[in-house]
């Protein structure tokens, strides 16, 4: 009978991996395999292009009414 249990561990530096069984698994001899899944690498930033605005027009207004017209358009 095969039981499949799936858990993250901790290696040691020195090579260790202690794994702690659920109290269902009897006392004795076991053949288990273990996999290794590769680490999955590191997220990256994605690097959005930019707009250097070096300072807004002395006109220039975010106000809702006026970048809409009475329709929300």
């Amino acid at each position: 009978m095969f039981q499949t249990i799936e858990t993250t561990v901790k290696i040691e530096n020195d090579g260790r991996l202690i794994l702690q069984l659920p109290p269902h698994i009897s006392p004795g001899l076991h053949r288990v395999m273990l996999v290794i899944e590769a680490q999955p690498p590191a997220p990256q930033w994605v690097d959005f292009p930019t707009i250097n605005v070096a300072y807004w027009p002395p006109n220039f207004s975010l106000r809702r009414e006026e970048m809409y017209d009475e329709r929300g358009l």
